[in-house]
């Protein structure tokens, strides 16, 4: 299991590429591409605690981002 240190970094990363991804592109699915290429986004690779954390820290920077990015990870 992941501990708080390594949640929080995982929490960080995403906030911070989402915050830059967001000022630089308003293509929502270029967004997710990169993110899935970084691993972000790849529901597969993940463990759930790692999903949550990822599309938690979405969702809290902006929740319509965060719901289409979670849509797009999901289909």
């Amino acid at each position: 299991m992941l501990d708080d240190s390594e949640l929080k970094a995982i929490r960080s990363a995403v906030s911070d590429f989402i915050k830059s991804e967001i000022e630089k592109e308003s293509d929502l699915f270029k967004i997710w591409k990169e993110g899935f290429s970084l691993g972000y986004f790849d529901l597969s690779s993940l463990k759930p605690i790692e999903s949550s954390t990822v599309f938690s820290a979405v969702h809290e920077i902006n929740p319509e981002v965060g719901s289409r990015l979670l849509y797009l990870s999901l289909s």
